[in-house]
């Protein structure tokens, strides 16, 4: 019996030249082939089983693929990993069970966490309508029409911020088979609504190939935020001087807007990273706080505690942890948007440019914005435009325009596993962008 699997895991951000190490067993092996991105990159005969793999200088997500073959060329086995794109500790799987009466169904949930660690809460949700989990093995299905297609995904909440997701496609064309590989894609209604499902089959191109698409959702949307040590004391003066800090029925004049909309949450991503080790690998971990949901208060209010608490002690490298707060963003196949706040001149310690890190939240359909609270505008900034949020009256206009933006993004699931970048919408498509 033949095995493969990496040795080299890639958890960080990487660009360039990339040793990869793989552990190889079984008489029948005589070659592994490495693929990049869907392209033969190289090919190796004999132990060691290890190759330099080029990912280029521009900060991409890829596809890096190792077959094993025989003496004939015949594949025996394979194994895949996923760079620069969210990674889990932990994995999940849904299992739609048969019809019960009713038009029910049953569907079960498991999972694997590397630590060995219980979940802290789990949420399912059927074509976007939340579900509670009681019980993982009997997750009751709400009654359905098997003619229709049907997207039933999973949420499971870990401690120390870590979440990981399941998914999977039945009814319609399917009947009732499962599929789970799927796609997201962020889109951005120009105008009006989102086109039906029916609509929007063909629209959808990579390599000029036709995918099909599944299922449109606008479940809550994700946004995060990176601020820079920098600007704590500008921050201060949006805050209100109240003789109780937070007592907003005294305020006179422009009043705060709330955080986000009903359906949408915040976290904040620290700029001053912690090390990380595996392997050989060595990366920057980025710590987010938990997510702050409209409930949790103001914007300024949120800001304000997370100053007075204080920021982590080392280097800032603000640009590094944007590019992660992109990638943190996508991991759930949620509409998602990164916003920075900035000073006039940030220090900032980064391996990353603004410009490499601007293309590589838009490969992966991430919209990026940047705030400043300077008094007058930025002009010159690495980042490019910068909105002014010098004056609460301005941090709310921003505050709006932002949720704006995500009330008008959906997620369009795609058939198959995809790279963002690789994704482009066709001629024929009406009143939709890729988000970016």
């Amino acid at each position: 019996m033949a095995t493969i699997a990496f040795i080299t895991m890639f958890l960080g951000l990487v660009v360039g030249q990339q040793p990869v190490e793989l552990a190889v067993s079984g008489d029948r092996v005589a070659m592994v082939e490495i693929v990049l991105d869907g392209a033969t990159v190289g090919r190796l005969e004999a132990p060691p089983w290890r190759y330099t793999c080029d990912l280029g200088s521009e900060l991409l997500p890829h596809e890096l693929v190792a077959i094993a073959r025989d003496d004939e060329g015949n594949e025996l086995i394979r194994t895949r990993q996923w760079i620069n794109l969210p990674r889990d500790p932990a994995e999940a799987t849904l299992v739609v069970g048969k019809e019960l009466e009713g038009g029910r169904r049953l569907a079960r949930l498991v999972w694997r966490d590397i630590y060995g660690v219980e979940p802290i809460s789990m949420m399912a949700f059927f074509d976007g309508m939340p579900l509670a989990v009681t019980d993982p093995e009997r997750i009751i299905l709400p009654p359905h029409d098997l003619d229709t297609v049907h997207l039933l995904r999973a949420e499971i909440q870990f401690p120390e911020q870590r979440q990981t997701t399941a998914e999977v496609l039945f009814g319609g064309g399917y009947g009732a088979n499962v599929r789970a590989e799927l796609t997201a894609v962020a889109v951005e209604i120009e105008k009006g609504k989102m086109p039906s499902v029916d609509a929007i089959q063909g629209w959808f191109l990579s390599d000029g190939r036709e995918l099909p698409v599944a299922v449109v959702e606008q479940e809550r949307s994700e946004l995060l935020m990176v601020v820079d040590r920098g600007v704590e004391l500008d921050l201060a003066k949006l805050l209100p001087r109240l003789p109780d800090r937070w007592n907003y029925s005294s305020f006179s004049g422009s009043r705060p807007e709330p955080l986000l909309g009903e359906e949408q949450s915040v976290q904040f991503l620290w700029p001053i990273p912690m090390r990380g080790a595996s392997g050989n690998q060595k990366y920057a971990l980025f710590k987010p706080t938990r997510r702050f949901f409209k409930e949790d208060g103001h914007l300024i209010e949120l800001l304000d505690r997370l100053r007075l608490a204080g920021l982590p002690e080392g280097p800032q490298r603000l640009t590094d942890a944007v590019a992660v707060a992109g990638r943190m963003a996508t991991r759930l196949g949620h509409p998602r948007m990164v916003i920075l706040i900035v000073s006039k001149d940030p220090d900032d310690a980064s391996q990353l440019s603004p410009a490499v890190v601007r293309q590589y939240l838009s490969s992966l359909q991430v919209p990026l914005v940047v705030w400043s609270p300077e008094s007058k505008r930025l002009k010159g900034s690495a980042w490019g435009e910068v909105v002014r949020i010098s004056t609460l009256g301005e941090l709310n206009r921003a505050l709006g325009r932002a949720s704006k933006v995500l009330e008008h993004q959906r997620i369009v699931w795609i058939e198959g596993l995809h790279l963002p970048q690789q994704i482009a919408l066709a001629q024929t498509a009406e009143n939709l962008r890729l988000a970016r």
